[in-house]
């Protein structure tokens, strides 16, 4: 043995270092057997989880990626890697949306991948013309987009206007007791607390007189849009509502002060709930008060 001679670290045999090199084997076959035995690193502490058979795996680091990155998951010899691969090799990942076959791993798609081929792809992105669900009339599923300025096909749609679109989700009662549960109570964006002075919806024993006087002033029009009361009843199947400036609650249950016609404007439902919004984002911190 020479000075300048390492020691394989599998079959104990000398040889000449190779400059730049860790110089641990002696060659490539004791390199892979020290692989397959895990104790390529066995002179580090540092310890690590097999991925695959979850034992302990002493290493310096994660092994690379081809693109160079460090990779996430770590095994103990390659024995355990190859197990690994043939798990996930098979896994589905999603299913075609033109022809409904199973997209899988083996077959080198990412996890947003939706179609299985090129050819699925451009069959699905084809116009699908269909009869609407709300009127029963045929109509195209083209639409304009106006990103790329051309006509696309969009056949996700059901209705064939805006008019049936919305007559579907007024008539869609899943819909509604979703959006319902959504805005009830502390998830209305409104929610002042679940306290109204005194008893609920009490606004003064004169109120209504009040609230007469104060539409009258407005000339029975919403002072914001100008929509008339009739129009509205139309539209909202009720006249204008009275909104109280600065909050009733506010004031204490100081009623007069409260329903002072200064405080007062006549709004349509629309103007109202954007009213209300308003002065919520413009005064955050707001009295609340408990009895």
């Amino acid at each position: 043995m020479t000075e300048n001679n390492h020691t394989c670290l599998v079959c104990e045999s000398q040889f000449k270092p190779i400059k730049n090199k860790a110089n641990k084997f002696c060659g490539l076959p004791c390199y892979r057997i020290s692989q397959k035995r895990g104790d390529y690193h066995r002179e580090t502490t540092r310890k690590h989880e097999c991925k695959f058979c979850k034992a302990e795996v002493l290493a310096k680091s994660k092994s690379k990626k081809r693109d160079g990155t460090n990779s996430e998951y770590i095994f103990c010899n390659r024995e355990c890697y190859d197990k690994h691969r043939a798990e996930i090799r098979d896994k589905v990942l999603c299913s075609c949306l033109n022809c409904g076959s199973d997209i899988k791993k083996s077959l080198g798609h990412n996890s947003n991948q939706v179609y299985c081929s090129i050819g699925c792809r451009n069959e699905h992105k084809k116009s699908k013309d269909r009869n609407c669900i709300v009127c029963g009339v045929w109509f195209s599923s083209l639409k304009w987009n106006s990103t790329i300025k051309m006509l696309v096909a969009d056949n996700f749609r059901k209705t064939c206007s805006n008019d049936c679109y919305i007559k579907n989700i007024k008539s869609n009662q899943d819909r509604k007791e979703k959006i319902s549960k959504a805005f009830t109570g502390s998830n209305h964006p409104n929610w002042q607390g679940g306290f109204s002075f005194l008893d609920r919806g009490f606004r003064g024993s004169d109120w209504e007189n009040t609230r007469i006087l104060a539409i009258k002033k407005a000339g029975y029009r919403c002072e914001h849009c100008g929509i008339s009361e009739v129009d509205n009843i139309k539209k909202n199947g009720r006249g204008l509502s009275v909104n109280h400036k600065i909050p009733f609650h506010q004031f204490g249950g100081m009623n007069k002060l409260a329903n002072k016609l200064s405080n007062l404007e006549a709004l349509c439902d629309s103007c109202h709930s954007k009213a209300d919004w308003r002065y919520r984002k413009e005064n955050q911190i707001q009295m609340i008060l408990n009895c």
